[in-house]
């Protein structure tokens, strides 16, 4: 007999969970846990283990007992893996999901910056923030774009773009210079003689 069930948890991806239902009879048991239809661990013992815990590793978890008096089967526990991106949209907008105001293409502050890139920036999507690109000249007349990253930002790529018209853009006009936990900083290969342009493009893998 299951007298305490396992309980749903919500967990930041990395971090670890445990699951583990109580019971009343007699031993010897096995323990045989679930993800969905899908057999997890088993073992004699009672808890569970995720390790590091990943977003593929989110889902509804069951537990069979099994005695000598027969098998039971216990209620789903829910176990929720937070992503970056979840924890900084439950930090700014109290929830996790990628809808209304915290949405990646939402921009409630309206600085004209979407939320994706304020995630990808370090900067406060309720907030109006002045630019964020530091755009320069280096001494072949090349332009240089340099944004400070959010080191927690570590589900997106960033990457950068160059054109002559607004029109047309190219990353195979650009050579990344640095690109590490805090840095992106990219140069167009084409001089300044006419018009040109540097963009960023932040992307989820």
């Amino acid at each position: 007999q299951i007298i305490a069930q396992p309980v749903s948890v919500t967990v930041n991806q990395g971090g670890n969970v445990r699951l583990e239902a109580e019971f009343f009879g007699s031993g010897p048991y096995t323990f045989m846990w679930y993800r969905g239809s899908t057999f997890y661990s088993g073992g004699s013992q009672s808890p569970t283990y995720l390790f590091n815990a990943q977003p593929a590793q989110a889902g509804s978890y069951t537990v069979q007992i099994t005695n000598a008096a027969g098998t039971v089967t216990s209620a789903a526990a829910t176990v929720t893996v937070l992503t970056p991106s979840d924890q900084w949209r439950v930090t700014h907008f109290g929830a996790a999901a990628n809808t209304g105001h915290a949405a990646d293409a939402a921009d409630p502050d309206g600085d004209g910056i979407v939320n994706l890139l304020e995630y990808a920036l370090g900067t406060n999507p309720n907030a109006v923030t002045s630019s964020p690109y530091g755009l320069s000249v280096d001494g072949d007349g090349r332009l240089v774009l340099s944004v400070t990253k959010n080191p927690a930002a570590t589900d997106l790529q960033y990457a950068a773009q160059a054109s002559g018209d607004l029109v047309t853009w190219s990353s195979g006009d650009v050579t990344v210079l640095t690109n590490d936990g805090t840095t992106f900083t990219a140069r167009d290969n084409a001089a300044i003689g006419s018009r040109r342009f540097l963009r960023l493009v932040v992307t989820r893998p």
